[in-house]
């Protein structure tokens, strides 16, 4: 329905001192975790191939061990179209006193895809321990991630964030290996938390004595003044960053620097057009841009708590 003079009369007549409406919204908190690339496909493929494994012992007169190496794992992008319009009529547009104030379509419409695009990464973690899955079939965060050996390997601990849980993250990712089973020199980055964790995040990683956001049983390296050894080793160089978007009030993960992990394809950027109905005489106004969000290795992160 397009907006018309009833929808607007106190914007029909002199002396409104202010309209508001359209506020600030968050900045794209998603850049700081996933990584941007272009595409001018439909979809976007990235594969994952099973390298070769440790060496074996070669007994005196006998054949050296064979392995193979090949692709086991396919990751798609599809990229989706996000967009929205609104139409004003034009009397509503002529009679309108504060134009500059009302609609603002473009800052509108700016707002809406931006909160979408946001939201739609923030999803591959509020989802990323049931239905985002990765190319090996199971959950983004899993207990159960194969190896070509028959094992398994986790990314997931699910305990409340505290300083040991961050410790036993640090130590799960350093257990990381490549489909081969060859352990991989992956690194912690960052932590990454919902708002309701933000205190917790900055209490836990901002002192250099050890903190009291532990949970009970926690003690096992006891004394009041021991170091905070995750602050004191800068295991997490690049401190803690909030997501606004995520909408779990416990999660937590630690966010590594694991080659195509968190992934953004910009198909099409942001475009914002405008038209009148001849008909009707109403003014048009819409916008729409297009990309996916996912992740390709999921030893980009290890989930500390859903």
């Amino acid at each position: 329905m397009a907006i018309n003079t009833a929808s607007i009369y106190p914007l029909l007549r002199p002396g409104v001192k202010a309209v508001i409406g359209n506020y600030d919204t968050y900045p794209d908190q998603w850049k700081s975790v996933f990584t941007t690339h272009t595409s001018d496909k439909k979809m976007e493929f990235e594969a994952e191939f099973k390298s070769l494994g440790m060496a074996q012992v070669k007994a005196e007169g006998t054949s050296v061990a064979q392995d193979t190496m090949s692709v086991r794992y396919q990751t798609t992008y599809l990229h989706t179209t996000y967009g929205l319009s609104f139409s004003i009529t034009e009397e509503a547009m002529r009679d309108d006193l504060y134009k500059t104030e009302f609609p603002q379509h473009l800052i509108a419409l700016r707002n809406s895809l931006r909160a979408a695009k946001s939201q739609a990464a923030a999803n591959v973690f509020n989802l990323g321990a049931t239905t985002q899955l990765t190319s090996d079939g199971v959950p983004f965060f899993s207990n159960l991630h194969p190896l070509d050996n028959g094992t398994d390997v986790s990314n997931l601990s699910n305990v409340a964030l505290s300083e040991v849980g961050i410790q036993n993250a640090i130590i799960g990712i350093q257990q990381f290996k490549q489909l081969s089973g060859i352990l991989t020199n992956t690194m912690p980055k960052k932590l990454l938390v919902g708002p309701a964790n933000q205190f917790a995040a900055s209490i836990i990683l901002g002192s250099q004595y050890r903190t009291s956001v532990n949970s009970a049983g926690n003690n096992a390296y006891a004394g009041v003044n021991d170091i905070n050894a995750i602050y004191n080793d800068s295991y997490l160089p690049g401190g803690y960053t909030v997501n606004n978007y995520i909408t779990s009030p416990t999660f937590s993960a630690i966010i590594t620097d694991a080659e195509r992990g968190l992934i953004h394809y910009e198909r099409d950027k942001l475009e914002p057009w405008s038209w009148m109905d001849n008909t009707t005489r109403d003014m048009w106004f819409a916008a729409k841009e297009r990309y996916s969000f996912g992740v390709t290795n999921w030893r980009c992160a290890y989930c500390i708590s859903v």
